[in-house]
């Protein structure tokens, strides 16, 4: 959706909590409820807001659309107080998350479930669905989390049709979650039935079975106008893990909440934390008066030009607004500019401007002027002086 780029994804709504019960008879956007929103576009400020209001996109009571995420139940994204949840609402055991030692080492091949773990492992189960689910084997991922599926496609007229088996096959489904996560979500009263907008056009119904299991089947959006969304944080492998399984991402710099929730045991020295900062950009070279000059970015960076001689010193650092002093005069190749004129208290010579020692507007690369100080230059010494 955002074409590769890390900035927040754009007119998203994501509702943390509400603080009264649900009336019997209550309508759409009666309610207040604490939410946050991102930007509007994704080149701008990437900032979100903190909002106690009710949601536009509540298409029924405590019933969003697909554009809002409900995190009512996944206060382990969100609150303090409930960070340490993270592990088991993602698949993991006592000890451990799917894929990682207890220190944050990924499991080898060799260390990995080559057949059903049984129950006694969330994590070893969570590993065995994903591993059959990335080969291509759809309905045995589902069925080691004891899921039914239904890969029949909707039945719609239109020249489009939906293949569940490869839309299946195409999102981050964290299999042994979504059962626990549908059944939390029935008992809060959110609805009896759930829905994954894995596609525009087709979406994912999942639904509580009488005999305890739950049923998973592709259905086309028009036919379940209505029944509430499963937020993807609920559905999704948690990506801080995908990351560290394929060493995209150290242990040692994700949030400390984060890192504590998954790896308890995972000792990290005091000190900042966070992955490293980029890398400084190399010096640009840059056209002035003609010629070639290249100068560090940062803070201490200098615009300003440099006759020949001065290139030699061009990677010497400078402060800003400040020259060095000059070897030789800027005019000295070609005179003064013809129509140039010194700022007012500069008097114009053959190569440069004497400044009375006050604050005057000095030049700049082209044909603005601006203020410089050159010790030992104009009269008296160290006062400022203009050059061109």
């Amino acid at each position: 959706m955002l074409g590769g780029r890390t900035t927040l994804a754009t007119d998203r709504t994501v509702v943390l909590a509400r603080y009264r019960p649900k009336a019997p008879d209550e309508g759409r956007r009666t309610t207040p409820y604490l939410h946050l929103t991102t930007p509007a576009m994704i080149d701008g400020p990437q900032r979100i807001a903190l909002r106690f209001s009710t949601v536009t996109d509540e298409q029924a009571a405590g019933v969003f659309g697909p554009n809002t995420e409900d995190w009512r139940s996944a206060r382990h994204l969100w609150d303090v107080r409930h960070a340490a949840e993270l592990r088991e609402r993602c698949g993991g055991g006592t000890d451990r998350p799917p894929f990682l030692h207890a220190d944050a080492t990924p499991r080898g091949t060799d260390e990995l479930p080559t057949a059903e773990p049984g129950d006694g492992d969330p994590a070893a189960r969570a590993e065995w669905a994903t591993l059959l689910h990335q080969k291509g084997e759809t309905q045995a991922a589902f069925a080691a989390a004891g899921i039914e599926v239904d890969l029949t496609p909707p039945q719609k007229s239109g020249w489009y049709q939906a293949d569940p088996e490869r839309l299946l096959g195409g999102i981050a489904l964290n299999h042994t979650r979504l059962e626990p996560e549908v059944r939390r979500q029935t008992a809060e009263g959110v609805g009896d039935r759930f829905l994954i907008a894995a596609h525009w056009r087709t979406y994912l119904l999942l639904e509580p079975t009488d005999a305890g299991g739950l049923l998973v089947r592709a259905v086309d959006r028009d036919d379940v106008k209505g029944e509430p969304i499963l937020a993807e944080a609920l559905w999704r492998r948690l990506p801080d893990l995908d990351l560290m399984r394929v060493g995209g991402v150290a242990a040692e710099h994700l949030h400390p909440l984060v890192r504590e929730a998954l790896l308890p045991s995972l000792q990290v020295p005091q000190g900042l934390v966070g992955p490293p900062g980029p890398t400084a950009p190399a010096p640009v070279r840059v056209r002035c008066r003609g010629d070639g000059t290249r100068w560090p970015s940062g803070p201490a960076a200098c615009c300003t030009c440099r006759t020949a001689t001065r290139n030699n010193n061009a990677n010497a650092p400078c402060a800003p607004s400040a020259v060095p002093s000059p070897d030789a005069s800027p005019w000295s190749r070609r005179g003064p500019p013809e129509k140039a004129a010194c700022p007012r208290r500069c008097a114009r010579n053959d190569t440069n401007c004497s400044c009375a020692p006050s604050t005057v507007t000095l030049p700049a690369c082209w044909n603005s002027w601006t203020r410089v100080s050159i010790p030992g230059c104009g009269t008296p010494a160290a006062a400022p002086c203009c050059t061109y």
